[in-house]
């Protein structure tokens, strides 16, 4: 188990994930398929989201979480170290700015498809 009890996941921002794969695609000396994890080696919880998210929005959110799935592991993470050792690229972002840019994604889809 976690120590807030919901699942932990690594998330990474998708501006970060494109410059990673952009840096990896222009500068990899390898012709040959290369695997590597595209992560940040450490996560956060689905509370620590929810919880990031109301005080961004400044607003109380009515969540519930499911029970935890005993197939599902509690904690998935991913180990960047051959894609930072190899490309020294990283994730630039943290949970703040990835919340942030949701939040402001959202209001300017709002603004521009649902305006009267």
């Amino acid at each position: 188990p976690t120590p807030d009890g919901t699942p932990v996941r690594d998330y990474i921002h998708i501006s970060d994930l494109a410059n990673i794969v952009s840096t990896v695609l222009l500068t990899s000396a390898n012709p040959d398929v290369e695997i590597l994890n595209v992560s940040r080696g450490t996560g956060f919880s689905l509370l620590e989201i929810v919880k990031t998210i109301e005080l961004k929005l400044n607003k109380n959110l009515k969540y519930n979480f499911d029970k935890h799935n005993k197939n599902e592991s509690s904690t998935s993470l991913l180990n960047p170290s051959k894609l930072n050792q190899t490309y020294f690229v990283s994730h630039k972002l943290g949970l703040d700015e990835i919340i942030d840019s949701q939040i402001e994604f959202y209001k300017n889809l709002k603004q521009t498809h649902f305006e009267d």
